[in-house]
């Protein structure tokens, strides 16, 4: 059952914390339902595959080279972080011992 004035249907979670249990009659009917949809099966012929002689081949080679930016990025952001940081801890030295006095901030 839908409400439109609640919003919510009888086995919605997200409309409240408790929901409506479905009764023993419910599913039975679902059950009987589903046993009564037509059951389809696949079968692939296996001629139409593809053999190949290679089991274990890589995809994709990766080279040393593609990825030797990555070290030069790691370095600058451990650069900029650091630098980032120590600003941060001097203001915050500068500002608690009154060395700047800054009239918005209340320290």
């Amino acid at each position: 059952h839908f409400s439109l004035l609640r919003r919510s249907s009888q086995y919605d979670t997200f409309g409240s914390m408790s929901k409506k249990r479905r009764t023993k009659r419910e599913k039975i009917l679902t059950q009987n339902r589903r046993e009564s949809l037509p059951q389809f099966t696949y079968t692939l012929d296996s001629s139409l595959l593809k053999k190949t002689d290679k089991v274990n081949t890589p995809l994709v080679s990766i080279k040393k080279e593609e990825y030797s930016y990555v070290l030069k990025d790691m370095r600058k952001t451990l650069i900029v972080t650091s630098l980032l940081f120590v600003l941060n801890f001097g203001l915050y030295f500068i500002l608690q011992n009154k060395i700047i006095s800054v009239p918005f901030i209340g320290f």
